[in-house]
């Protein structure tokens, strides 16, 4: 076309490849349509089921410290470096400040993700060393892990770039929102039992955090985009794609074992 000059080429191909991404890769299943969330968001749950469920995403909880802790070590620039050891910093302890990171900010124990967990546990029947380890994980939790290990902490940048991005992109779709309707379902049922409710910052927190990590996840992603057309080294659509969606096949199998887990246990009381 006439009056077109290579910047404006180059974002209509970022453009094109955003709508690929919002047609290809974000319908997925397991951010359209996931059965076992959409089960939970009625808070028909017993407690059999709840124990159940915080068991195993306090694997995957415990489990992305490690993912994480991988892709800060992986990094392949020092300003990836950075946004990767913020969120582990976060993750472990450190209080983000009202500017978004966690410069400046206190480092508290009781503030690690984990133990939010730990303290829904508590109150449930659940003591340290019934959560988190491997050995709690039914096997498609655990192949999940191991997914998110080899994906989302991959030493090859660009695969752990689409599977960070399909990852956060899944957490912003609104499931802890649901998650989070449930459990309050749940805790109303319980209100008579006032030391049994349940604390709900893990999930609160995370639903909150969600949307500012995927927006990271689009800026990174045009910076890299635009950083592989200015160096010849450019970003294999296709292949960014098909990662992403390994990586959401994981998560789906994660929530195919809870969903199957939570059946099994519809009687128990």
């Amino acid at each position: 076309m006439l009056g077109r000059n290579r910047q404006e080429d180059k974002m209509s191909d970022f453009e094109n490849f955003k709508k690929r991404i919002e047609r290809e890769l974000l319908t997925h299943r397991v951010i359209t349509s996931n059965p076992f969330t959409a089960w939970w968001e009625k808070g028909e749950m017993n407690l059999e089921q709840v124990r159940a469920f915080i068991v195993q995403f306090s694997v995957f909880s415990r489990r992305f410290i490690v993912a994480q802790a991988l892709k800060v070590a992986n990094s392949d620039s020092l300003g990836s470096m950075r946004e990767s050891r913020e969120i582990l910093a976060n993750e472990i302890g450190t209080a983000f400040t009202n500017k978004g990171t966690v410069d400046g900010g206190i480092y508290r124990p009781e503030q690690g993700h984990y133990e939010w967990l730990l303290a829904i546990g508590e109150r449930i029947g659940l003591a340290f060393g019934n959560m988190g380890k491997l050995e709690h994980g039914t096997p498609e939790t655990l192949l999940f892990c191991d997914e998110l290990v080899r994906r989302y902490g991959s030493e090859d940048y660009k695969v752990a770039l689409a599977s960070g991005f399909a990852v956060e992109n899944w957490a912003n779709a609104g499931f802890w929102k649901q998650l989070i309707a449930g459990f309050e379902i749940f805790n109303k049922k319980r209100e008579e039992y006032r030391n049994f409710l349940l604390p709900l910052h893990f999930f609160v927190f995370h639903d909150r955090l969600e949307d500012k990590h995927a927006d990271h996840t689009w800026s990174e992603l045009e910076k890299v985009y635009y950083e592989g057309l200015r160096t010849s080294n450019p970003i294999d659509e296709d292949k960014f794609i098909a990662d992403g969606k390994r990586m959401l096949l994981g998560v789906w199998i994660f929530w195919e074992g809870l969903d199957k887990q939570r059946k099994e246990k519809e009687l128990e009381n």
